[in-house]
């Protein structure tokens, strides 16, 4: 199910990795290098400490109808007691606990401040099959949030300004930007294992966002945890190897009882697809 209001337009426009900034918004974030302003159509664009970069995708905002706001402390579609209140996600960014260090203020638009700690990429499939379920779930019944939604037919939905920290992968949620890829998930019984193929579509908007957050965050680099032959790995990082991968990895990577974003889909091809649009740039 989805409902990007006509966003499947877009798919046609041609990916500009260097991400400029629109004319007009504010505030602006301070940066050494600020990107040259031209001028970007809504729908194509993400939020980062307020400021929007082009991305050259289908994006819906949380601002925007019918988009999904993670940054609200009230449900979005139940009601009753049995809701949960307050947020579903850390102002700024912060290390876990309470007393947790502030690593961005609530509110900052220092990009140059959030690019030293966000280093991370993590993909999920929100075993829902569609964002808008996935949002009801995660908003409504768990007190959970993510950065972006990524439907079936490769609309993005931005839920928080990614200088706000997501609840969607325990440890890494202080240094990661996190996707729900809409998908059934792993089913199956034994050792044999299936899942739903991901969509033509969902790869096309996946590599894009992603080639995107590795020219606005240069710590995100195109690639993703490897075995000694040089596969991705299929199993979770060590606490040593954890805090030294700087990259896109699965929610299997962060933690041994996940297997995000599953055994259907194609690392490799997606990989190849974010350095190639990161290389036509």
């Amino acid at each position: 199910m989805s409902d990007p209001a006509g966003a499947s337009t877009l798919f046609g426009v041609r990916t500009r990795l260097a991400l400029v900034l629109l004319l007009g918004s504010t505030p602006a974030c301070r940066s050494a290098a600020a990107p040259v302003p031209a001028p970007a159509t809504t729908g194509e664009v993400i939020v980062v400490c307020g400021r929007r970069f082009y991305a050259g995708v289908p994006v819906v905002l949380w601002t925007e109808g019918p988009g999904y706001d993670a940054s609200s402390d009230r449900p979005r579609f139940a009601a009753g007691p049995d809701v949960p209140s307050g947020l579903r996600y850390q102002p700024g960014r912060r290390e876990k606990g309470d007393g947790g260090k502030v690593l961005v203020e609530p509110g900052s638009d220092d990009i140059d401040r959030l690019r030293e700690v966000v280093d991370q990429f993590v993909l999920h499939y929100d075993a829902a099959g569609s964002s808008r379920r996935c949002f009801e779930i995660l908003q409504d019944q768990r007190g959970l949030s993510v950065h972006f939604l990524l439907d079936v037919d490769g609309t993005i939905y931005q839920t928080l300004d990614l200088r706000d920290q997501a609840w969607h992968a325990t440890k890494a949620n202080p240094r990661s930007i996190g996707v729900e890829i809409a998908n059934l998930g792993v089913a199956g019984q034994g050792t044999e294992i299936r899942q739903p193929e991901f969509t033509r579509a969902q790869y096309d908007s996946l590599e894009r966002l992603a080639a995107a957050l590795c020219t606005i965050f240069p710590k995100i680099r195109p690639e993703a945890p490897t075995d000694s032959e040089g596969s991705v790995r299929t199993t979770a990082l060590g606490e040593a190897e954890f805090e030294a991968f700087h990259g896109i990895l699965g929610h299997l990577h962060v933690q041994a009882n996940k297997q995000d974003p599953g055994p259907a889909f194609e690392w490799k091809a997606f990989l190849a697809g974010v350095r190639g649009r990161l290389r036509a740039d």
